[in-house]
């Protein structure tokens, strides 16, 4: 994988939300690292008839659009064509197959329990990639200068997990196009004991400060020399809202987050706030698997 070069599959099936992401990847501009995109679409099984497989003429035109929004740019894309099988399963690998680094879709951004009971492509390939997932929800919007410019906004718990996020950014900040990073951890607040007890409530925020000061401490460690480059902040609190604040706040560009949940079952009952800022973020949010090997940043 040649470090000038980031390779993307953008899974496209004619949707808004698709279209929205396929946008979004066509505005790269980069003099240092060239965007190799793949444009898949998956349909049913059509007997090889490639005009049948493409189906109705909106998905023709779809892709002709993205293709042509692709060329406008000056960036090099493929339009791939998979038929058969189940989506979620042939996106990826066909993204593994082409070693990419990213996988870009578009999401509704249903609740989780609905996008358990609908069968979410976006959830699916989430819960089963062993890749980076760039997921667009319905209120996302494209990075202003995406390739020159990008600022990562990484939330951290103190979980292993979430310090492996942490490293897969700093692992790829020179591949996105001169991104920064800022290093976020929300720890709970302890209501209601915060709230009777003066100085049990300090003693209680000064906690969740350190708490939230190891944590990012943790992600520095697992980040290498990018890890000291990377500015931080703590607060206290409920996660969902104050890291979507916090993103506005500081013009975040990407949201990143390590997922949460171990099965589908459980993010349908738990929630999870990886799943949930995906309903109401206003910048794309990245998705990086557990179980992603990453190369040492130093």
């Amino acid at each position: 994988m040649k470090s000038e070069t980031l390779r993307v599959l953008i899974a496209l099936d004619g949707s808004p939300s698709s279209m929205a992401v396929a946008r979004c990847w066509s505005t790269w501009a980069s003099a240092r690292v060239s965007l190799e995109a793949t444009l898949l679409t998956v349909v049913g099984d059509t007997a090889g008839n490639m005009e049948n497989a493409l189906g109705i003429k909106p998905m023709v035109d779809a892709i002709a659009s993205v293709q042509a929004w692709f060329v406008q740019s000056g960036l090099a894309s493929e339009c791939v064509v998979v038929e058969g099988g189940n989506p979620a399963t042939r996106i990826i690998d066909e993204a593994q197959r082409r070693q990419v680094d990213l996988i870009a879709m578009g999401t509704r951004g249903l609740s989780p329990l609905r996008g358990l009971l609908l069968g979410s492509v976006a959830a699916q390939v989430t819960r089963s990639s062993p890749m980076p997932i760039w997921l667009m929800g319905p209120h996302a919007v494209t990075p202003a200068a995406l390739g020159q410019r990008l600022r990562l906004l990484v939330a951290v718990d103190g979980s292993v997990h979430a310090a492996h996020a942490a490293a897969w950014a700093g692992a790829m900040v020179t591949r996105l196009g001169e991104a920064s990073i800022e290093l976020f951890s929300v720890q709970l607040a302890f209501s209601p004991f915060e709230g009777m007890l003066d100085a049990a409530a300090g003693d209680f925020r000064h906690w969740g400060q350190g708490v939230g000061e190891a944590a990012i401490a943790a992600a520095r460690q697992f980040m290498g020399a990018a890890g000291h480059q990377a500015t931080a902040a703590v607060a206290t609190g409920d996660a969902l809202p104050i890291i979507l604040t916090h993103a506005d706040e500081i013009g975040a560009d990407v949201i990143v987050v390590a997922p949460q949940g171990v099965n589908a079952l459980e993010q349908a009952v738990l929630g999870s706030v990886s799943q949930s800022l995906l309903q109401s973020a206003r910048c794309p949010v990245l998705i990086v698997p557990r179980n992603l090997k990453i190369d040492d940043p130093d």
